[in-house]
């Protein structure tokens, strides 16, 4: 075996809701797959707890190709693990329970707050993220993303969308629009996420969402089209109005923003995608400690 690399592949079939298919590929071949690189989905320590399935493709197919070409972008995009991530993968590590399911993110107060209880509980929360935003996308800001959307489909030979659901873009509740993310972010954006909004007069507010479809507009900018989820309302337990939700926590929110906009760039107001459970116990660690940093290691 020349090379070996492992991602996971969540766009090698349309979106799915909870997809979370992995890609191990190599100069011997490509196997997608739902395990793991672990110890529960392969047995590294002990007999692995699940049955997996996945396909094996040999290096002169073309799904071999599309997998290589997937990889290499994303590698290329990807940032050098520092120290600070190593060492932070190590305490994750270490935190394990014996079958190797985290116990929970590095938090460093009580999981008495719905966020906390997130990050607390990764394996409970597992494909729910959660997105910090402010402000709010105007129509022309709709209007723009529909139509770059709209042009990519009719380019596909295979398009994503359904043509109903691409006469509905033009007319996307523009609250449920979610502009300037990067290229990092889309490729990362989870199925369910919650979205902790803050308002122009900065008011909290949190939404459930599930991601519906995302379009590149320039270089590293995207726009997400996003509809509410009664599912992830649900699931994470969800009552009352989305300032009702959120007023319980403003003590919490307050600080997030503000180390949000602390580590912002010129000109910019808090913003962060926490694409996993542990992403936001990194960042409410990061709150917790007075750490103003906008590295998130955790991957």
């Amino acid at each position: 075996m020349a090379w070996f690399y492992a991602a996971e592949w969540p766009t090698f079939a349309p979106p799915l809701t909870g997809l979370h298919a992995k890609l191990y590929l190599s100069s011997a071949g490509m196997v997608i797959t739902s395990a793991n690189a672990s110890n529960r989905g392969i047995g590294f320590v002990e007999p692995a707890a699940l049955i997996e399935c996945g396909t094996f493709h040999r290096p002169d197919t073309t799904a071999f190709r599309k997998g290589t070409e997937w990889f290499d972008t994303i590698w290329g995009k990807a940032d050098m693990v520092d120290p600070e991530a190593l060492a932070t993968a190590r305490a994750a590590w270490a935190k394990r329970p014996r079958h190797g399911a985290l116990k929970g993110a590095p938090l460093t107060a009580p999981p008495d707050t719905l966020l906390r209880r997130i990050a607390a509980d990764p394996e409970g929360y597992r494909g729910i993220g959660v997105v910090f935003s402010s402000g709010e996308a105007g129509r022309k800001d709709v209007e723009q993303a529909a139509e770059a959307a709209i042009a990519v489909e009719g380019k596909r030979r295979k398009p994503k969308l359904k043509k109903e659901e691409i006469s509905r873009l033009p007319t996307w509740p523009k609250g449920n629009l979610f502009i300037g993310w990067s290229d990092a972010d889309a490729n990362a954006w989870p199925g369910l996420f919650l979205c902790a909004h803050r308002g122009a007069r900065g008011a909290y507010s949190y939404w459930c969402y599930s991601r519906f479809f995302e379009v590149k507009l320039d270089r590293d900018e995207w726009s997400i089209f996003a509809e509410r989820s009664p599912e992830l309302r649900s699931r994470i337990r969800l009552t009352g109005s989305p300032r009702q939700s959120a007023s319980a926590e403003g003590e919490l929110l307050e600080k997030i923003f503000t180390h949000l906009d602390a580590v912002a760039g010129p000109d910019e107001i808090g913003y962060r995608l926490c694409e996993s459970p542990m992403h936001l116990g990194q960042l409410l660690a990061d709150v917790d400690a007075g750490r103003s940093t906008d590295a998130n290691p955790v991957e």
